[in-house]
C-alpha cells in the first residue's frame, strides 16, 4: 500500500510539472513582446535620431551666420552624436521604411568626394542642385567627408573662404532631418500609423510582424559582417584589405558604429526592461543552448571591437587577426540567430542589404 502511494505521488508530480511546463511555454505573449518593444525602444530611437539630426543642424546653422572653429568642434561632435543614433534605428528599417529606401537616403556610404568637389566648384550650385542629387553624395556620408576629410584647421579655412561649402553643410544637413522626420512620421499615430499596424499585424509568414522584426536585426548583423568588417577586411570576396570600404573613414567611428548597431541586437534579444527574445525562444521548450551561444557571441564581438585601439581603417592592415577575429564573433552571431534562433522561432528569412553585392 505505501509502495502504491508513492508511485501515484511520483506520478502527480511528474503530470503536475508537465502542466507547469505547458502553462510557462504558454505565458510568453508575443503581442505585448511587440508593443514593449514599439513603444519602449522602437519609437524612443527614432525620436531621438530626429533630435539629433535637429541639433546638428541647429549647430550648423551657427556656424553658418559666424564661421568660428569652436563651433565647426561642436557640429564634429553632434556629427558622431547623430550617426550614433542613426545607426540604431538600422535595425528597424523593415516595413514602410525599407521599401522607401530611407537607409539609403540617410546614411549611403561610401561617399564620393569626386563629385562632391565638382558640385562645389559649379558655378549653378545651389539648393536645387542639392535636392537632385544623390544621396550618397548628401546626408550623413557627405557631412562626414565636409567635417573630417581634413583637420579642423583647414576645414575652417575652406568653410569661410568658400561660400558654397559652407551651404552645402547647411543643405545635406536639411535633407538629412526631413529624413528623420520621415522615418519617425511611419511609425507616429498622427503619420504612417505603422506602429499600431505593427502591433495588431495578423499576417503569416514573412509579412508576420515578428518575421520582419527578427529579419531586421538579422540585417542588421549581416551587415556588420559583410559591408562593416568583411570587405574592409578583406574577407568577403577579396584576397586583399580594403581599408576605403570601411563605413566612416574620416572620422575613424566605424567601430563605435558597428558597436552601436550590435548592442541594439543585444538589447532585443535579452533586454531586461521589456519582454526579449531569448525568454520567447526559451518558452518554446529549447534548451538554453541557443540563448548561450547568442549572449557569448554578443559579449565576444563587444570585447573584439573593445580590443582594436586604432580605428578600423588601420586595423585592417596593422592588427589583422584582431580584425579576423571580430569578422569570427560577428560570422558565429549569424549563424547562431540564422540558423538556430530562426529554426526554433520558425521564422523566414527574406534578402539582406547584402544580397548580390
Amino acid at each position: 500500500m505505501f509502495k502504491t502511494r508513492i508511485a501515484f505521488a511520483i506520478i502527480l508530480l511528474l503530470l503536475t510539472g508537465g502542466c507547469k511546463e505547458k502553462t510557462e511555454a504558454e505565458t510568453f505573449d508575443v503581442n505585448l513582446f511587440l508593443k514593449d518593444i514599439t513603444q519602449k525602444v522602437i519609437i524612443p530611437t527614432l525620436e531621438d535620431f530626429k533630435t539629433q539630426t535637429q541639433l546638428l543642424s541647429a549647430k550648423i546653422e551657427e556656424y553658418t551666420e559666424a564661421p568660428e572653429i569652436s563651433k565647426l568642434d561642436a557640429i564634429k561632435t553632434q556629427w558622431v552624436n547623430t550617426a550614433m543614433a542613426y545607426e540604431r534605428t538600422y535595425v528597424f528599417h523593415f516595413g514602410p521604411a525599407k521599401s522607401k529606401f530611407l537607409h539609403q537616403s540617410i546614411y549611403n556610404w561610401p561617399t564620393v568626394p569626386e563629385t562632391i568637389e565638382d558640385m562645389l566648384e559649379s558655378e549653378q550650385f545651389d539648393a536645387e542642385m542639392i535636392v537632385k542629387a544623390s544621396p550618397q553624395i548628401k546626408s550623413l556620408a557627405a557631412l562626414e567627408y565636409l567635417l573630417f576629410a581634413k583637420d579642423s584647421e583647414t576645414v575652417q579655412t575652406e568653410m569661410a573662404t568658400n561660400a558654397n561649402r559652407l551651404a552645402y553643410l547647411g543643405y545635406a544637413a536639411s535633407f538629412l532631418t526631413s529624413q528623420a522626420e520621415r522615418l519617425l512620421k511611419i511609425w507616429q499615430d498622427e503619420g504612417g500609423q505603422y506602429a499600431q499596424k505593427f502591433v495588431s499585424n495578423q499576417a503569416k509568414g514573412i509579412n508576420n510582424s515578428f518575421n520582419l522584426l527578427f529579419n531586421g536585426l538579422y540585417n542588421a548583423a549581416n551587415t556588420a559582417k559583410v559591408t562593416k568588417i568583411g570587405k574592409p577586411g578583406g574577407f568577403e570576396k577579396s584576397p586583399r584589405t580594403n581599408p576605403d570600404r570601411v563605413q566612416a573613414p574620416y572620422s575613424n567611428t566605424s567601430l563605435p558604429l558597428t558597436l552601436a548597431s550590435i548592442e541594439v541586437i543585444e538589447q532585443v534579444f535579452l533586454g531586461k526592461e521589456h519582454p526579449n527574445i531569448s525568454q520567447y525562444i526559451a518558452s518554446l521548450g529549447a534548451d538554453e543552448t541557443t540563448n548561450q551561444r547568442i549572449q557569448t557571441a554578443l559579449g565576444e564581438i563587444k570585447e573584439s571591437i573593445a580590443g582594436i585601439s586604432v580605428p578600423l581603417k588601420e586595423a585592417v592592415d596593422s592588427h589583422p587577426e584582431k580584425v579576423k577575429k571580430l569578422y569570427e564573433d560577428i560570422t558565429a552571431l549569424n549563424i547562431w540567430m540564422g540558423v538556430d534562433a530562426r529554426s526554433t522561432l520558425s521564422i523566414i528569412l527574406t534578402s539582406t542589404d547584402n544580397d548580390g553585392d
